[in-house]
């Protein structure tokens, strides 16, 4: 994916939006409104009355309305180097195993 972009209750804890841009090493989008459902909601009955040609043309609304968190760079490369090791440690277990 070249975006990364959440929304619902995921969207709502500062901790997950803190969490996940470091987790993933790459930055994320979120609706700046807590709840974005009900803006998904009024997009597509604005589109149906016409007041956008397409849903894509709605959608650059929301997206104008978003925020973007990027990873801090000492964390997320500390979670990039606890996830290698999970691998290789899970690697010798299945050797181990297997």
């Amino acid at each position: 994916a070249s975006e990364i972009a959440f929304g619902g209750g995921m969207a709502k804890s500062e901790t997950l939006r803190r969490i996940l841009p470091n987790v993933l090493g790459r930055p994320i989008h979120a609706p700046r409104e807590a709840d974005a459902a009900p803006i998904g909601v009024a997009l597509v009955a604005r589109t149906a009355l016409g007041e956008y040609e397409s849903l894509s043309e709605a959608a650059q609304t929301a997206r104008a309305n978003r925020r973007t968190i990027a990873p801090n760079p000492r964390t997320a490369a500390e979670y990039e180097s606890g996830y290698g090791e999970w691998l290789e440690r899970e690697e010798k277990l299945g050797n181990a195993l297997g």
